[in-house]
């Protein structure tokens, strides 16, 4: 098992591993815990014998970014209310990022805020979306722009949930490896190159390399934990990102396979080489084709993300690996050619 502490208010540990829901904190009165359907279709034995004789209710959150809505946080505040839950017990996310954020923003909002455990159970929710407090649900003109700060009491990242992960889903999550590879750099840049087909596998060196990025992210975390600056590096490729799963009704594309198209328009913002090997490991990951949407859509879902400043979009662009800026303005042509580019298949 692997610890990685994160160093903010309050403070609470991140447990990689195997068997992780044994070693859930001991927490008062009963746990909320709200599992993803597909998750609980799979692991539904397994996680009521880890939870043993836990006094708990369980919430099933229908699977899907489409779910990620003020709709469905009603429905879960309304099984909160028929359980009569109470302001110190704890709600126990165990899923991916969709059912991590919603959870996390029911944590925050329900009774003023309750305490809040996350168990992700996919590689992209293992990596980033559970660390950092971050929660949220999506509005119908962008992803997260209702949303809250509520850090959890605890992270158990159980890479076991991995080995029942469609092959679609880990290459959605690799491509938040290869962001915090691009912002990091070395010695998780060439290891991420080197092992990339392994590690969609759920193979050697997976363990490790969460870990890392779960420590970086802690780290920038700890200097800005409420994103008024550094924080914003972790942005990189989501404007475009997220423009897209917007524009595609957030079907067309998983949240890790916008992010992975997003780091392609980021590149080319940067003006990195097309031979560098940043474009090698970005190109190398596995995306399905883009259908059906517009220049001028998903310009538009741009201006409507959460990081436009005083009307303008702001991007985090690279210097090179491990050198990136944020609050970065591009002259709006470029943007717009560059997503010209990237939905015409040039990039």
């Amino acid at each position: 098992m692997r610890r990685v502490h994160i160093h903010v208010a309050p403070a609470y540990d991140v447990l990689i591993g195997e068997g992780m829901l044994s070693q859930l904190l001991p927490l008062p009165g009963r746990l909320a815990v709200v599992v993803d359907e597909a998750v609980h279709r799979l692991h539904g034995d397994r996680i009521a014998k880890e939870l043993g004789d836990r006094p708990r209710e369980i919430f099933v959150l229908p699977s899907g970014e489409r779910h990620k809505t003020l709709r469905t946080a009603e429905k879960l505040y309304d099984w909160l209310a028929a359980n009569r839950f109470e302001r110190g017990e704890a709600i126990v996310s165990i899923g991916g990022g969709v059912c991590g954020d919603l959870s996390g923003f029911v944590a925050a909002t329900w009774r003023r805020g309750v305490p809040f455990v996350q168990v992700p159970t996919t590689l992209l929710a293992q990596v980033d979306a559970s660390v950092g407090g971050k929660v949220a649900v999506d509005h119908a003109t962008g992803k997260n722009l209702i949303g809250a700060f509520h850090q959890p009491r605890q992270v158990l990242a159980d890479v076991g949930f991995l080995r029942t992960m469609p092959t679609r889903e880990m290459w959605a999550g690799l491509a938040e490896i290869v962001k915090t590879a691009l912002l990091y750099g070395e010695p998780l840049f060439t290891r991420t190159a080197a092992n990339l087909e392994a590690l969609a596998r759920g193979e050697a060196p997976l363990e490790e390399v969460v870990a890392e990025c779960v420590a970086f992210k802690a780290g920038v975390v700890q200097r800005d934990p409420l994103e008024h600056g550094e924080r914003a590096i972790l942005n990189l490729g989501h404007t475009v990102g997220h423009a897209l799963e917007t524009v595609g009704g957030y079907e067309q594309l998983l949240h890790g396979e916008g992010v992975a198209y997003g780091l392609r328009a980021s590149l080319a913002l940067s003006g990195l080489a097309a031979d560098s090997p940043a474009w090698g490991l970005v190109r190398a990951l596995r995306v399905p084709p883009l259908e059906r949407l517009s220049v001028d859509e998903v310009l538009e879902a741009m201006r409507g993300d959460k990081k436009v400043s005083g009307g303008r979009i702001k991007f985090v662009l690279l210097d090179g690996i491990g050198r990136p800026r944020w609050n970065c303005d591009v002259p709006s042509e470029r943007v717009c050619e560059v997503v010209s580019q990237l939905l015409d298949g040039k990039l």
